[in-house]
């Protein structure tokens, strides 16, 4: 996305430095290739590409009425399209920009040679606002095909890390689980997890505060490169333009009526010095000089005229008014062609009736060794005669300081400004530098992100102006929240560290007494299985109940014992079982819970309606703190005691033989008799 972002901030750059009104004379034709504009705006374009990425191409589109897009101009460094050929459009969205007004970003889309991103600008009428044109800047995907890989490099990276820390300590950890060794290695092991997360963290947050830095940058760079593009082209649009009119429209113009008129250009601080130069015909013998140069009208200099070889006419250009801000640059009567620099400057101008920039010097315009340059426009009477040519003095060092620096920008050193002329064939010529010695200073360590080339082209020269991050840059945005989160993830990191240190010791021991407890457990558990065993196992019927009485819990042999299942007994009282009334009543509980114990015969009754005799023995089941929280009773039939009980007594008071009474059961009435009647 940074990528696309930047692709689409460059050709909107590029955008502005079209001037729309002079599309407006190309008709998407193949006769537009002699026309003056497109010469001039095809030159420039191409004197941009080398500035570029590897791969890219700029293009001019226009739309037909019936909706297809055309060429008006086609740059690359390969063969390029005609104006008028038709658009390979490669999808629908191609005619948003003409329909929304807005900047688009297209791609990638596949191509014979590799992958395409298109970046969009619409170029707008300044007074319809109506899209005339759209500014297409395509560039090969390829040029960043690596940058996702770095993007990606420090995230995997640190995922691969963190998931070996893991592995290790997944591996070893049961080796050493037993030994102090183990402490010591799972402490690394958190250390080094929490390191890690800290240094990923601390990236993230200076990734991000340092995209934030950049485009905080690229805002700043853009701002004051979009400044001194207005400024020059409000020079050249109004202050320059208004300036011909008002030559072409008197008749005849005196010195003060010229000061007057050229007193607002001179308030413009930029701006050194105005003059009007006459074109003024001479006859030069063997002058050597090309024809052209002696042209004197708009048919003539279309054409050429046939003139003696021995003499021709050439025109001079002695300066008859001027006025500056300070001190003459060019005084009057100076002649503009016999200065080298100005010379091609004043013929491209008379040649193509275009205004144009002389080449920036420093020597040639002025004696103070400042960089200026000459801004022409020719100026023709109604009949298309050439009358002279309009000049403006541009100081392009306090222009770029106004614009780029400006005071406070000067004084903090916020970024360092390069202005270069970029000519034929991608060479570049350095033409300022500020502030001065500015490529001595040293930069700051990401100082080639900072970096912005914005080119651009007016007055017929493609310029590039180079910006960097100076000092004072760092200080206004420094780089803060990444290092504030890597010291905080270290301390964190430290923190826990000790915490794991301690945690992992007390661990430790807790895991010592939780293996005692366990061996303690086990065996309890062991005691419990035989006591359940026994439970189960026993011939005798055990029952469990509560406080109040009411069965919770019993054995097998109680089931078979008495009939009844244990889901049929639960939460009833032992008065279930009673054959006789009044077994288990109140008195029995009060009696069983004064002395904790009670044993005895009672007649139970199954379910099938039986009866039988059975020994109870129940016991009351106290907590610690001696309250009665169940009882535990055993019942064991004793049914066969009781009829062996009665075989013995009939042996004892009966003869075996005869079934007849003995001797012993008469003593026995007898005794009781007599005890009865001694009572009585």
């Amino acid at each position: 996305r940074h990528v696309q972002e930047e692709l689409l901030r460059t050709a909107r750059l590029l955008s502005e430095s079209v001037n729309p009104r002079r599309l407006q004379a190309l008709s998407g034709s193949a006769s537009d290739l002699y026309l003056p504009d497109y010469s001039r705006l095809n030159e420039q374009l191409l004197s941009v590409l080398p500035v570029l990425p590897r791969g890219s191409s700029i293009s001019i589109l226009g739309r037909r009425e019936d909706g297809a897009l055309v060429y008006l101009m086609d740059v690359r460094a390969a063969a390029s399209a005609l104006p008028g050929d038709e658009f390979r459009v490669r999808s629908s969205d191609f005619q948003y920009p003409f329909d929304e007004r807005r900047p688009l970003l297209l791609g990638p889309f596949a191509h014979d040679d590799g992958s395409f991103f298109a970046a969009l600008v619409p170029l707008v009428e300044p007074v319809t606002r109506r899209v005339i044109a759209v500014f297409l800047l395509e560039t090969d995907a390829r040029n960043w095909r690596r940058e996702p890989y770095r993007a990606a490099l420090v995230p995997w990276g640190a995922t691969i890390l963190l998931l070996m820390v893991l592995f290790l300590g997944y591996r070893f950890s049961p080796r050493l689980r037993d030994s102090r060794v183990f402490v010591y290695a799972e402490v690394l092991w958190v250390a080094s997890m929490s390191l890690l997360l800290a240094g990923s963290c601390a990236w993230f947050v200076g990734t991000h505060e340092y995209r934030g830095r950049t485009r905080a940058f690229s805002m700043l760079s853009d701002f004051g490169s979009s400044a001194l593009i207005q400024s020059l082209q409000e020079l050249r649009d109004c202050s320059i333009e208004g300036f011909g009119r008002f030559f072409e429209s008197s008749e005849l113009v005196d010195a003060e009526e010229f000061a007057g008129f050229a007193s607002h250009l001179i308030a413009v601080p930029h701006v050194d010095e105005v003059l009007w130069a006459p074109a003024v015909p001479s006859l030069a013998a063997e002058s050597g000089e090309p024809s052209e140069a002696g042209l004197l009208s708009s048919g003539d200099l279309a054409e050429g005229p046939s003139m003696p070889s021995s003499s021709s006419y050439a025109l001079s250009f002695p300066v008859l008014y001027s006025v500056s801000a300070d001190r003459r640059i060019l005084p009057p009567g100076t002649d503009l062609r016999s200065i080298p620099s100005l010379k091609h400057a004043i013929e491209l101008s008379v040649r193509n009736g275009m205004k144009t920039a002389s080449e920036a010097a420093t020597s040639d315009v002025g004696s103070d060794g400042a960089c200026r340059s000459v801004l022409f426009r020719p100026v023709r009477s109604a009949g298309g005669d050439l009358m002279g040519v309009v000049g403006v003095v541009l100081n392009l060092e306090v222009l770029l300081n106004d614009t780029m620096l400006r005071d406070e920008g000067a004084q903090q050193h916020v970024m360092d400004v390069e202005l270069k002329r970029l000519l034929p064939g991608g060479e570049e010529r350095l033409l300022l530098s500020m502030p001065s010695g500015a490529d001595a200073l040293p930069r700051e360590r990401n100082a080639e992100s900072f970096h912005s080339l914005r080119p651009f082209f007016v007055f017929g020269r493609a310029f590039v102006l180079e910006t960097r991050s100076g000092e004072g840059f760092a200080s206004m945005h420094p780089e803060r929240m990444g290092k504030i989160v890597l010291f905080f993830g270290i301390a964190v990191s430290a923190l826990i560290t000790l915490l794991a240190g301690l945690f992992l010791n007390w661990r430790r021991t807790l895991l010592r007494f939780v293996t005692i407890k366990t061996v303690s457990l086990a065996q309890s558990e062991f005691r419990s299985r035989k006591l359940a065993h026994l439970y189960r196992s026993i011939t005798e019927g055990v029952v469990i109940t509560d406080a109040e009485g009411l069965i919770e819990e019993c054995n097998d042999a109680l089931e078979e014992l008495t009939g009844f299942a244990l889901e049929e007994m639960q939460g009833r009282s032992l008065a279930i079982f009673s054959a006789r009334e009044g077994q288990y009543d109140h008195e029995f509980l009060r009696s069983l819970g004064q002395n904790g114990v009670w044993q005895g015969e009672v007649w139970n009754r199954k379910r099938d309606g039986e009866v039988y005799p059975v020994w109870l023995t129940i016991a009351a089941v106290q907590d610690d703190s001696g309250q009665t929280t169940h009882y535990s009773g055993v019942m064991r039939h004793i049914g066969g005691i009781k009829s062996e009980q009665e075989r013995l007594n009939r042996m004892a008071y009966y003869d075996f033989l005869t079934g007849l009474p003995n001797r012993a059961l008469f003593t026995d009435r007898l005794e009781v008799a007599m005890a009865r009647a001694k009572r009585e």
